[in-house]
């Protein structure tokens, strides 16, 4: 088993010399049989071993016998030794985890802690080649993608698994070869778990009754996979760079980029979009990428939720993905000063009022103004032609302006949708109102009901500062 496992390090490239490598050790026969080849190997490549031993708080008796253990192997052949000891079951219910998650968790930061301390570079953990395929079920059975059947891989990082090579029955057998006592974990023979009803009961049925070599074969499968994903990977990630823009967490894929690439290179861009949002792979699953492409053919205005509190919403020419927001919509409703000025509540925007009364001897001047303003946050209006208080604020149902002199209406959210708004940005798009009609969406245009014509005997004008807010 030891030239199989230095063959499978070299091929991999996982040790060079000189390396300071973190064991975790817990026991195990895995991780004991690892611990023994490393202790081979370490001369050759000359590398220095740091052990560390996470004690869970689980198992009681049996948890400190198997620290005991671990820390005597490493005293009677001089390997530094460092156990972390937690109460895995107490932080699960304050982090809302399951044992399971929890205890992968803090066993990972603590091999991060003590490689830290010890200014080790690597991390080799005993993973063997029956976790592979167990590996491969559990995700096949959540509805993984392709990444999901790739298994584990044999790098990651500064993370080194030298016996993915083997199954569990070579450890098993180079141990007994040798006399090499290790402990049994009682929870690994419970089915509680979703991973260990798969070793104890789905693997073992699959080997008697379907193939006996099931287990080599899925792992085998797993290795072809990851060469193919490697491949899928690099694409996808040129495609990503095309259409993919994030800012403050909000991610926008452009559709016109996004629809040149093949489907599957489409599904691994907004995987990775998924994950950069949640930062974490757990419980994305392919049911909720297929989701957000069938958005896309959903047409615009639509939405979806997705796990981790997230959504993506299709506008006309993207879609957006994000965390939810839990804004409420500001109510507003601020009374026009004339002449004089009011501040909007939430923005740096400022209105100001002025009332020019038109007289003959300074309509001519007025006139020559009105042509040549192209100020788009400066407007003129009829002011004798608004019948109630002029209101600045945020739409309301039943909202319309007149869209043209013969006087027909438009309702304010049509005009939206044909201006192609997206919808969440007509809520914030500041409007002044005559009642249920829209004197003027700032930004965007006015009623033509309240443009200033040659009868007009006084003229509101109305300024923004800071109306560039809208744009974009």
């Amino acid at each position: 088993m030891i030239k199989k496992v230095e063959k499978y390090i070299e091929q991999y490239h996982m040790i060079e010399k000189g390396d300071r490598i973190v064991l975790g050790v817990s026991g195990g026969a895995d991780s004991i049989s690892l611990f023994f080849v490393m202790l081979e190997l370490s001369e050759k490549y000359n590398i220095d071993i740091v052990v560390v031993h996470v004690n869970h708080g689980i198992r009681g008796e049996e948890a400190k016998q198997d620290e005991e253990y671990v820390q005597r192997l490493c005293k009677e052949r001089g390997v530094e030794f460092e156990c972390v000891r937690v109460n895995v079951k107490e932080l699960a219910k304050q982090q809302k985890l399951s044992e399971e998650e929890m205890g992968r968790k803090v066993r990972y930061e603590a091999f991060a802690k003590i490689a830290k301390i010890y200014n080790c570079n690597k991390l080799a953990v005993a993973h063997n080649q029956n976790d592979v395929s167990e590996t491969v079920l559990l995700n096949l059975f959540r509805g993984s993608g392709l990444k999901g059947l790739v298994g584990i891989e044999p790098v990651r990082g500064n993370i080194i698994r030298p016996l993915l090579c083997v199954e569990r029955s070579e450890i098993e057998k180079y141990l007994l070869e040798r006399n090499i006592e290790y402990h049994n974990d009682a929870t690994n023979f419970e089915t509680n778990y979703t991973r260990n009803k798969i070793r104890l009961k789905v693997l073992p049925y699959v080997e008697s009754e379907v193939n006996e070599r099931a287990s080599e074969h899925i792992a085998k499968s797993a290795g072809i996979l990851s060469q193919a994903s490697s491949f899928i990977d690099m694409e996808a990630c040129k495609l990503y760079k095309r259409c993919v823009k994030e800012q403050d967490g909000v991610f926008e894929i452009r559709l016109e980029s996004f629809e040149t690439g093949h489907i599957i290179l489409q599904r691994e861009v907004v995987r990775k979009v998924l994950f950069a949002i949640a930062k974490k792979q757990k419980d994305i699953e392919m049911s909720h990428v297929d989701s957000v492409l069938e958005l896309i053919k959903r047409g615009a205005g639509k939405r979806v939720d997705l796990p981790y509190h997230m959504e993506a919403i299709h506008y006309y020419n993207k879609v957006v993905l994000r965390k939810k927001t839990l804004v409420k919509k500001e109510k507003l409703e601020k009374e026009a000063v004339i002449p004089g000025s009011i501040r909007i509540p939430g923005t740096n925007m400022e209105l100001s009022f002025e009332l020019i009364t038109v007289e003959e001897e300074n309509r001519r001047e007025l006139e020559k103004l009105y042509a040549v303003k192209k100020n788009d946050y400066t407007k003129w209006f009829d002011y004798d032609k608004i019948r109630n208080t002029v209101l600045a604020r945020y739409r309301k149902t039943g909202d319309y302006f007149e869209c043209n002199s013969n006087g027909n209406r438009k309702k304010l959210k049509d005009f939206f949708i044909d201006q192609k708004v997206p919808a969440e940005k007509r809520e914030r798009i500041l409007l002044l109102a005559d009642g249920n009609h829209i004197i003027w969406a700032i930004g965007f245009r006015i009623s033509e009901y309240y443009k200033v014509s040659s009868g007009t005997r006084r003229i509101l004008k109305v300024k923004v500062d800071g109306g560039n807010e809208h744009e974009g």
